[in-house]
C-alpha cells in the first residue's frame, strides 16, 4: 500500500466490522469519512454525504471537523444557507442511474458509500479501500445497540426492506467495479462484505497499514 500512498483512498463508512479498528492508522493517508463518521473521526481529509435530510443538524455535529466537507446533491437543491458556508456541492443523479457516473461533476447510487466511490474513481484515486461498507441490518461501529433501519422504510409513498435495499446496493457495486476495471481502478472490500469486489480480510489490512 505505501508504494501508491499517493493513489490510495480510503473511504471509512459506519459498519460494525470497524468496532475496535485502529483507526490512528490511516492518520495521514487520503481518508473519507462517510456521513456521521465524520464526527467521530474528525481529522479525516474528506466528509462526504449524499444525504441531506436534516442536514444543518448534521453539519452542526461537524463542527469540529478539520477536512473538507462535500455534500451531493439533486439539481435545484438550494445551497444558498448560511449553514452551508464551508461545504463544496456536487451533482447527484440517483434515478434511473446505474454503475458509476464518470463525469467528475456528478456521482450516482442511492448510498453515500457508494456514491463516496464514485467521486474517489473520477478525482484520480486507483486503489479504492472501502471500510465498514458492511450492508448489515443494524448497528454501527460507534453504537453497536442501534436499531436504525431493522424495519421498512418509506421511500416516495413505497415500502422499501432493508434486505432489498442491500442486495440493489451490492448489484450497483457489481457494474461499477466492472467499470472500474476496464478504467485500471481498484474497489476493494476490507472484510469481503461485498462480494462482487476484490477483498482483502481486516487483520491483514490492518497488517499491512
Amino acid at each position: 500500500m505505501n508504494n501508491q500512498s499517493h493513489r490510495d483512498v480510503f473511504i471509512i463508512g459506519a459498519g460494525p466490522s470497524l468496532c475496535r479498528f485502529p483507526f490512528d492508522k490511516l492518520k495521514g493517508r487520503n481518508t473519507f469519512a462517510v456521513k456521521a463518521v465524520g464526527e467521530y473521526l474528525p481529522w479525516a481529509d474528506f466528509w462526504f454525504s449524499m444525504d441531506a435530510n436534516m442536514i444543518e443538524q448534521r453539519l452542526r455535529r461537524l463542527k469540529d471537523f478539520l477536512g473538507t466537507k462535500i455534500l451531493a446533491v439533486k439539481e435545484g437543491f438550494n445551497i444558498n444557507q448560511p449553514y452551508f458556508d464551508d461545504v463544496n456541492f456536487i451533482l447527484k443523479d440517483n434515478v434511473g442511474t446505474i454503475g458509476f457516473s464518470w463525469r467528475s461533476d456528478c456521482v450516482y447510487g442511492k448510498n453515500s458509500g457508494f456514491s463516496c466511490a464514485n467521486f474517489a474513481a473520477t478525482h484520480g484515486f486507483k486503489n479504492i479501500y472501502l471500510l465498514g461498507l458492511d450492508f448489515t441490518i443494524g448497528g454501527y461501529w460507534y453504537d453497536m445497540n442501534s436499531q436504525h433501519w431493522i424495519n421498512p422504510r418509506r421511500v416516495n409513498g413505497e415500502l422499501e426492506y432493508r434486505r432489498d435495499y442491500i442486495n440493489e446496493c451490492k448489484a450497483d457495486f457489481a457494474i461499477a467495479n466492472k467499470q472500474c476495471i476496464e478504467r485500471g481502478i481498484n474497489l476493494i472490500s476490507v472484510g469481503g462484505y461485498i462480494p462482487e469486489l476484490q477483498s482483502v480480510s481486516l487483520s491483514v489490512f490492518i497488517d499491512l497499514l
